[in-house]
């Protein structure tokens, strides 16, 4: 096992968890958002509460797809590739063809 197979296995642990931390932020965010709408006309502690749940659940946003980029920037910079993080490569219809045959659409 080289450096660089080694590296390249962290980065795509790295980023194939982003996916999931940026879903679960979001649905945070979201629920700032229902936390501060519903409580527009009552309390204003619930309010501030919901204020704050969205701006903390942005903050995990911009931080996490920051860190991807720069873990993707550094990949490409030291190793010339960006790791393999596009999913399985199962039988996908290439582009400009129809259910993969060698009929275009």
């Amino acid at each position: 096992m080289t450096i660089t197979t080694l590296i390249n296995g962290v980065t795509d642990f790295i980023l194939s968890g982003i996916p999931i931390l940026v879903s679960l932020a979001l649905l945070y965010f979201f629920w700032g958002i229902a936390d501060w709408i519903l409580n527009m006309s009552g309390d204003a502690e619930k309010m501030k509460k919901g204020r704050e749940r969205m701006v903390w659940g942005l903050i995990a946003l911009f931080f996490m797809v920051s860190v991807a980029g720069v873990v993707s920037i550094l990949s490409n910079t030291f190793f010339g590739s960006a790791p393999n993080h596009s999913g399985p490569q199962g039988n996908t219809p290439s582009s400009g063809t129809l259910f993969n045959n060698s009929t275009p659409i």
